[in-house]
């Protein structure tokens, strides 16, 4: 079976690699009163400074071939960029080898190095930019790609009917782990697993979140933001408090709430009149024990 790519793991390299760390700022980075890259180093250091450096030994053996295949390079008019432009679907003629640069195993370091330059052990030197910044500029708009596209795959899920949007089947058929659940299969990405605080879990928070994402996209998307709404209603939230939920997409707005509350109670009201509708008293039967109700009225013709 084919090796899976995979980005978990830092690039190891025996001969010219440091442990990585969550910051990338080393004291040994800074010269004491001199630039980082070509200042003196203290005299202290003299002994370690008088080993020969990583650029003064001479090059191994796959370095060797490396310059031979630059210098085929730059005999045939090319650079390294061009090369790789034309190599990556850059010219639908030259792509013969891109397939297998992408499926290897080796991409994932690649692109890791090149967002991170690796330095020799014990430098003191600052670590290259390598294509950080292009690296992640680039990243930035993949997740917003993914994130368009797994919002459109939610839609379904955060979509209010008309009409039907404030029934009491409607408000109460939400449940949290079970849309949790949906979003996991329809936007894996957008509802990864986080691991940094093992004691929390950010499923809900991240599905509100999504749920605001949606509803900037169109209102009809507002399911969570109704329910929030009826209920921060009748817990007596302010118009300015509704105001601030509803800039933030987490609400609807105050005038929205009030009209769906006022819907409610008249629909509410209509259902106990349908039920208790009371008659007007009857004077030609005194001797029936009835009140003159709907329900005294089904039990006489039963009768």
């Amino acid at each position: 079976m084919e090796e899976s790519i995979s980005f978990e793991h830092p690039y190891s390299d025996l001969e010219y690699s440091e442990p990585e760390s969550d910051s990338d700022f080393d004291p040994r980075d800074v010269d004491k009163g001199s630039d980082a890259e070509s200042g003196p180093i203290d005299e202290g250091d003299n002994e370690q400074s008088s080993a020969p450096s990583a650029s003064e030994l001479p090059p191994g053996p796959l370095a060797l071939k490396i310059f031979k295949v630059l210098a085929v390079i730059q005999g045939n008019g090319l650079t390294v960029a061009e090369f790789l432009d034309a190599l990556s679907w850059g010219d639908r003629d030259c792509t013969f080898g891109c397939n297998t640069l992408c499926n290897s195993p080796l991409l994932p370091g690649i692109l890791r190095r090149w967002h991170r330059p690796p330095r020799p052990p014990n430098s003191r030197k600052a670590r290259p930019q390598g294509a950080r910044s292009a690296m992640e500029h680039f990243a930035l708009e993949c997740s917003e790609e993914i994130l368009e596209r797994e919002l459109e795959e939610l839609a379904d899920i955060f979509q209010s009917p008309f009409g039907d949007d404030i029934s009491e089947e409607e408000l109460t058929s939400l449940s949290c782990p079970q849309t949790v659940k949906l979003v996991k299969l329809k936007a894996p990405k957008s509802l990864a697993d986080f691991t940094r605080n093992p004691h929390k879990n950010p499923s809900n928070t991240i599905l509100i979140v999504l749920a605001m994402f949606s509803y900037t996209r169109t209102h009809h998307r507002g399911k969570l933001q109704k329910l929030f709404a009826i209920y921060f209603k009748f817990r007596g939230l302010s118009a300015k408090g509704f105001g601030t939920l509803h800039a933030i997409g987490l609400t609807m707005s105050n005038k929205w709430t009030g009209d769906a509350v006022d819907r409610i109670s008249e629909e509410g009201i209509e259902d106990d009149e349908a039920a208790f509708r009371v008659f007007s008293q009857r004077i030609d039967r005194k001797g029936s024990q009835g009140s003159g109700t709907a329900r005294d009225g089904v039990h006489q013709a039963r009768c």
